[in-house]
């Protein structure tokens, strides 16, 4: 019977000390993703911007997530994202680029999203602003709007 409450001790202890070693473990794994994505955020925003102002989706697919949202004039569909890339090059040959810059960039109040915000002219001067949401690095979700122009 000593043996017993000596043995359930030890295997308690052994269970506390697992459980502290999974959860720094854990969190070491957060610290060093959240370093790769900061490191890798100004690569994210400058394939952004030369994938959209040469209409090239392969300069944008390698920062696509598995599902990706596109949304163009309010018709959103979710694509694998192999397909994503066929959507959005379909608008890229539809609507040529002439111009885009992003216009404005940064984060969500919790800190886990990113954003940027686009002007997109087209070659038929066809102005667009596209929004772009981007979660642990990866491109989550694309939206076009175009802008009319009132006369």
């Amino acid at each position: 019977m000593k043996y017993l409450h000596k043995i359930s001790a030890l295997l308690g202890l052994f269970l506390i000390f697992s459980m502290i070693t999974v959860v720094n473990y854990q969190t070491e794994v957060t610290h060093t993703q959240k370093a790769a994505i900061s490191l890798m955020q100004p690569a994210l925003k400058e394939a952004i911007l030369k994938g959209f102002q040469k209409g090239e989706v392969a300069i944008l697919y390698p920062y696509f997530d598995e599902l990706i949202s596109i949304c163009i004039n309010d018709k959103e569909e979710i694509y694998l994202a192999y397909n994503a890339q066929a959507a959005l090059q379909n608008f890229f040959d539809q609507n040529p680029p002439a111009k885009f810059k992003i216009s404005h960039s940064g984060k969500s109040r919790g800190g886990k999203e990113n954003y940027f915000i686009g002007d997109y002219t087209d070659k038929n001067d066809q102005k667009s602003r596209i929004y772009i949401f981007v979660e642990t690095g990866l491109i989550q979700e694309i939206e076009i709007s175009s802008q009319v122009v009132s006369s």
